[in-house]
């Protein structure tokens, strides 16, 4: 039986080099998990932004009505959504260090979460994130007035 060996870890694949503080990460793996726990943290994000738009209709609402009992019945909502998204705050935080820290395990870094916190804001565990499992994504050719229309589309 002739056995052959196939190295995956050895393949070609697209490179993303981020420097973030002190220290420069090479990205080349963005593995399957990386992937699904990013899908769940931006669709628990769109949830909490739907939640406080129809927070902002129901209480304005609440308001053009001018109904007996409306600022009792708009605390008690308030005090709702104030738990909710305080809850998704605390959260956010660790789902996306977890996120990094999946991502650099698996490209061979230590992660370091105090290291993290102590160098990086939130804003840049998003753009680490996205840079990160954008890199496998073909450039995208923006399309320009001048160009004309090939009637594809």
């Amino acid at each position: 039986m002739i056995e052959s060996l196939v190295n995956l870890n050895v393949s070609e694949r697209p490179v993303v080099t981020i420097d973030v503080g002190d220290r420069r990460f090479s990205i080349r793996r963005v593995v399957t998990g990386v992937r699904q726990l990013w899908s769940a943290f931006v669709a628990e994000y769109m949830a909490y932004i739907e939640r406080v738009q129809e927070y902002d209709r129901t209480t304005r609402m609440l308001r053009e009505r001018d109904k007996p009992g409306a600022a009792e019945e708009i605390g008690k909502l308030t005090d709702e959504i104030t738990a909710a998204v305080d809850g998704f705050a605390e959260r956010k935080i660790d789902s996306q260090l977890r996120i990094i820290e999946l991502l650099l395990v698996k490209n061979g870094y230590e992660f370091d979460r105090q290291w993290w916190i102590e160098n990086a804001e939130e804003s840049d565990y998003k753009d680490f994130i996205i840079a990160a499992i954008e890199k496998d994504s073909p450039p995208v050719k923006k399309k320009t007035e001048a160009e004309p229309s090939t009637g594809e589309g």
